[in-house]
């Protein structure tokens, strides 16, 4: 995946946002965990971000493409605009 440092620096922001998300809904159900399977990479799935969800798709397949279990999972929100 070819960014800019400019980009590159708007995902990881958008993703650490969502990281943050994540991690509150698996301390309100740790359940959540149940899901991912072992070894696999957890690639967050924004619904209300075209750019982010273009860009973590293309993440994920080059992970795929690696040979790397990956999982997408799809959230709903985003703690910062």
């Amino acid at each position: 995946m070819n960014l800019t440092q400019e980009e590159y620096e708007r995902l990881m922001e958008k993703n650490i946002d969502l990281t943050y998300t994540h991690l509150l809904d698996v301390l309100k159900d740790p359940s959540i965990l149940e899901q991912i399977p072992e070894g696999a990479h957890v690639i967050l799935i924004p619904l209300d971000d075209e750019w982010q969800i273009k860009k973590n798709m293309e993440l994920a397949e080059e992970n795929v493409k690696k040979g790397e279990i990956v999982l997408l999972m799809p959230m709903n929100h985003c703690q910062s605009p």
